[in-house]
């Protein structure tokens, strides 16, 4: 025991340093993008906020489009100061790191060491997953229960299914519930059942195992039951989101201005041709592929794959030519090939399950929404398929007096990646960036938002803000005031009159921003140089009160004539 503890010792303390050195360089390597993301309302993050004030307060679990887990987790330390945004930002790199360090132990138990650490580190340094993490979005969580959802689902795959077996039972019901979390989470985990029950159609489980996809399925349902309740009896649907709904909409500008739309499948059926649905699916598929391909893979992805592939090739047909039987050589690899792909055909299965009905929903959903960030929990499974075909690749060049190498190499990659990056992100903190701490950045950055609550308070303390774009839902309980909202659909002159005088407002605050998405603006008022306001006619029961400047963009305050 001594022996064994002496000579694996060293080698679980160097792990335990690479991984701490991989944290750190991520950890550094996200922090211009948390220090750049100051602005609470781009990318859902206010209404997070918000719903998590909501669920503290105990007013509402969703708003029927964002779902309640982490909203939930904010609510337990939600307030209306700047703060909650920052420890928001917080929590989310935290998840990251929690993600990376999940990835390096489970990988580590079901391949190695090397695979585990290459693909936290793939993952790490994917310019897309930075930027999601530092977001206060549902991404990072919801990539913790796909990478456990994936990890059990393996698992279970991996077990024989030829007769009876708890274990493989146990697992899918673990994958389920991690899906059933996913949902709660987001609704993109809805995807989860149906590539799951994709997967075991075409890995051809459905002729022996049909208890796996019950035990997938009861417990998915099981997990997501509170949530499923709440729909039901709150919009009279179980499976109700906004944004499953508005995926029927042709674009998203119909969903954003309440245009007439289709907002179910039937529906949709009935007022599009066959032609126009395939239409929308190659348009959007060829999009999705040419906007988001470096998502997947990036460059350095590529590059590693494109190097040990031409090894292994070279070193195959060296290998073939000095034998001088290569028709053999051929046949032999062949069925090397062909036994390995049957003897693993379940668990290699899961990879076409997963991508290919989330690529044909993404295709599919292309025209409402294509942000990058959506992908971002698939990332761990592709980038671990990455680097599993870069180990075996690797494997087949080296010979076996040269697999220490190998190892050390693996390390060698890692600790370059992360040291190009760390050393980059470094360079951008100290050119960009004045102030690191972010708490302080926060404050600094939108105290042109406080300075503008406190004027209008002290002129009328119990006044109602019109607002859509500059103050943050969330952050309107440092004051007495009370905020609305311009309503979706509102694109005529006629709709923004009666929406000021439907909420009774004291003040409007309009930028640029509210103006470009919203016809109704567009008539009063104009972008120039997409930060410069200037007005075209009079502002229905409203008069210009001042005009102030937040950042780049020019900000107008109406008030009440």
């Amino acid at each position: 025991m001594y022996l064994l503890n002496r000579t694996t010792w060293p080698r679980l303390v160097l792990r335990v340093l690479l991984v701490l050195i991989l944290v750190g360089g991520f950890v550094i390597a996200a922090w211009p993008d948390l220090l750049s993301n100051t602005n609470s309302i781009r990318t859902d993050q206010s209404d997070f906020l918000e719903l998590g004030q909501d669920i503290r307060a105990g007013i509402r679990w969703t708003d029927g489009n964002r779902h309640p887990l982490l909203p939930l987790i904010l609510s337990s330390f939600a307030s209306p100061d700047w703060s909650y945004f920052t420890n928001a930002k917080l929590l989310n790199l935290g998840l990251a790191v929690v993600l990376l360090v999940s990835l390096v132990i489970l990988l580590r138990g079901l391949f190695s060491f090397e695979i585990g650490i290459l693909t936290a580190v793939l993952v790490a340094f994917n310019p897309e997953f930075q930027r999601a993490v530092v977001r206060v979005v549902a991404e990072p969580l919801l990539s913790i229960w796909f990478c456990l959802c994936f990890y059990f689902w393996y698992r279970g795959a991996a077990e024989p299914s030829d007769r009876p077996n708890t274990t493989r039972l146990q697992m899918f019901a673990l994958s389920g519930v991690m899906a059933g979390l996913g949902y709660l989470t987001k609704g993109t985990a809805q995807l989860l059942p149906i590539c799951f029950t994709f997967w075991w159609i075409i890995s051809g489980q459905w002729r022996r195992d049909v208890l796996s996809l019950i035990a997938f399925l009861t417990f998915y349902f099981v997990t997501a039951s509170p949530l499923l309740t709440y729909n039901a009896l709150t919009w009279n649907n179980p499976f109700y989101n906004f944004s499953a709904e508005a995926m029927w909409a042709d674009r998203w500008h119909d969903v954003s201005q309440n245009i007439p739309r289709a907002r179910s499948i039937s529906e949709y059926l009935a007022t599009h041709s066959v032609s126009e649905l395939a239409t929308r699916f190659m348009n959007g598929g060829m999009k999705l592929l040419q906007k988001h391909w470096d998502t997947f893979l990036p460059l350095p992805s590529i590059i590693m794959l494109t190097a040990v592939a031409i090894a292994f090739s070279a070193r195959f047909w060296i290998d073939c030519i000095r034998s001088g039987n290569i028709s053999g050589r051929l046949r032999e690899r062949i069925l090397v090939v062909r036994l390995d792909l049957r003897s693993r055909w379940p668990q290699l299965c899961i990879v076409p399950a997963v991508l290919v009905p989330w690529l044909i929903f993404f295709a599919w959903y292309f025209p409402i929404s294509n942000a990058p960030r959506h992908h971002v929990p698939l990332l761990a499974l592709i980038a671990s398929v990455v680097s599993l075909l870069i180990w075996h690749l690797a494997l087949g060049v080296a010979n076996d007096s040269y697999k220490l190498l190998l190892h050390l190499g693996v390390v060698i990659l890692a600790l370059s990646l992360i040291g190009y990056s760390f050393v980059s992100s470094l360079n951008e903190l100290s050119h960009k960036f004045a102030i690191w701490n972010v708490y302080e950045r926060d404050r600094q950055e939108n105290r042109g938002v406080d300075e503008l609550l406190l004027t209008l308070q002290s002129a009328n303390p119990d006044a109602i803000v019109l607002n859509n774009e500059v103050i943050p839902s969330w952050h309107i309980g440092i004051t007495s005031l009370r905020i609305r909202s311009i309503p979706r659909g509102c694109r005529s002159l006629e709709d923004l009159s009666r929406a000021i005088a439907k909420a009774n407002a004291n003040y409007f605050v309009v930028s640029p921003a509210d103006v470009n998405p919203r016809p109704c603006l567009q008539q009063v008022l104009q972008v120039k140089n997409n930060h410069q306001l200037s007005i075209v006619r009079d502002m229905p029961y409203m008069r210009l009160m001042t005009t102030l400047r937040m950042g780049r963009d020019e900000i107008m305050v109406f008030e009440r004539r």
